[in-house]
């Protein structure tokens, strides 16, 4: 327990591959620019402290196909 020091936020497109998209002491919002249509992508989040880290929270969005 205690206060959050660090959120490190990873994204991937496959679930084992892993990619950072940001490293801050506090967010709320996070802009991940360059995604390819009708493509999965998954994220998770995960906040540290100076007793250690916490459990990844998940989420997955499905960017939308380009208009025909």
């Amino acid at each position: 327990t205690g206060t959050v020091s660090t959120q490190t936020l990873q994204w991937s497109t496959d679930q084992n591959t892993w990619n950072e998209l940001a490293i801050t002491p506090s967010a709320n919002n996070f802009d991940h620019t360059g995604l390819a249509p009708n493509t999965q992508y998954f994220y998770r989040l995960r906040a540290s402290n100076a007793s250690g880290h916490f459990d990844f929270a998940t989420a997955n969005a499905t960017t939308p196909p380009l208009p025909t």
